[in-house]
């Protein structure tokens, strides 16, 4: 059985990230995805890369060390502040 859309760990922080911040890198997201090690493992970083053309749009790319790309929340999945109360 395959696992609901968006449930995972994954997706569920970069979600939040995206909808906390306008803009986001992919290694600020990658940072916090496994916040207990800072180093992210080569199935996190495949795994998150393969989530986030999904939920985001590519606005972009830093001027960071390894240019990581900018993000942004797509509107489909923009939720207003009061959404959990209109449940």
């Amino acid at each position: 059985m395959a696992p609901r859309r968006l449930s995972g760990p994954v997706q569920r922080a970069a979600l939040q990230m995206l909808r906390d911040k306008e803009i986001v890198s992919t290694s600020e997201i990658m940072a916090i995805t496994d916040p207990k090690e800072q180093t992210n493992t080569q199935y996190r970083s495949w795994y998150l890369r393969r989530v986030l053309p999904v939920i985001a749009e590519r606005v972009g790319r830093s001027n960071a060390i390894g240019t990581p790309i900018l993000w942004k929340l797509k509107p489909e999945f923009e939720r207003s502040t009061n959404a959990h109360m209109d449940q």
